[in-house]
């Protein structure tokens, strides 16, 4: 990747003096988000494939989270339409919360944590499954219920004593509905600091509206304000994916082989400010955060 700065502080004003189109703005927040992906495939995965020897269960309990984020940033950068905006948000939302989680994660210095990620995994399922048996052997007439079921039932059977001991041991009996503890998404917001129960407020509650069931976030919007919508999305991905890439590559003792690895991820949040300004500028060809030995194409617009 390019690490550059290609404007003088007299292209920044010209361009705030032009203002960008929908389209403009669109094809912006996607190149940051391509961006992101770039710096996974150069940075990230040749560091995370290079860790030597059993990764520790904090390790894996990192990378579970990472992978996550990564997947749900392949998903946004895949709903190039604005039409997409409902799952869009539906991405970054989830994106916000694993990054909430690897906070969680990463302040918590002590074992913990750890076995509670680990842990929560079967008490989640033994829930379910617990619930779907008593369901479907209420309504035997549903035909449906019975398909997969006796494995359900040998679930329960063979581990819930293990699962309930690790609920007793690791949560004092109290049967959580999250792997920390904390019950509420503003309240683990809350839990890791003022910034990220900002972008709670800022972002994340305004985003549900478009996730949950009825019209809410979409009554009465006119179809050319839905890029904005994109764009508030958007705006949450570009600043936990990078602060996310960070806290892993220390947690993974990566960070000190990166050069200057700060600056990267602070570009990484720039470029969305790049690509505009070019384009307010009516020069694209301006910016670029690929290598021109392995240029591709420019980011699309939607």
């Amino acid at each position: 990747m390019k690490f550059e700065n290609p404007f003088s502080a007299g292209d920044f004003d010209r361009a705030a003096r032009v203002t960008a189109s929908p389209e403009m703005q669109a094809d912006a927040w996607f190149a940051g988000v391509q961006a992101c992906i770039h710096f996974v495939e150069e940075f990230m995965k040749p560091h995370i494939r290079g860790l030597i020897g059993a990764r520790s269960p904090r390790e894996e309990a990192v990378l579970d989270i990472y992978y996550g984020i990564v997947g749900f940033t392949l998903s946004i950068n895949a709903l190039r339409n604005p039409w997409n905006v409902q799952a869009i948000a539906t991405c970054s939302r989830s994106v916000f919360e694993l990054y909430n989680d690897l906070l969680l994660l990463h302040q918590d210095t002590s074992s913990l944590g750890v076995e509670r990620f680990h842990a929560f995994v079967d008490v989640e399922r033994l829930r379910v499954a617990r619930l779907r048996v008593r369901f479907f052997d209420a309504h035997p007439e549903l035909p449906q219920g019975q398909a997969g079921m006796d494995a359900q039932r040998d679930f329960v059977r063979d581990d819930a004593a293990r699962i309930e001991s690790d609920v007793q041991r690791l949560w004092s009996g109290r049967w959580p509905n999250h792997w920390s503890g904390i019950r509420g998404g503003l309240e683990r917001a809350r839990a890791v600091g003022l910034d990220c129960e900002a972008l709670y407020w800022q972002y994340y509650a305004h985003l549900s509206w478009l996730t949950h069931t009825a019209s809410v976030g979409t009554r009465k919007v006119a179809k050319e304000s839905i890029h904005m919508l994109v764009a508030n999305a958007l705006e949450l991905v570009r600043l936990t994916v990078p602060r996310s890439f960070g806290i892993v590559a220390r947690e993974l003792r990566f960070d000190g082989v990166i050069d200057e690895l700060d600056d990267k991820l602070e570009f990484l949040r720039q470029v969305f400010f790049f690509r505009l300004t070019a384009l307010k500028l009516g020069q694209p060809e301006r910016f670029s955060f690929v290598d021109d030995v392995a240029a591709g194409p420019e980011p699309r617009t939607t």
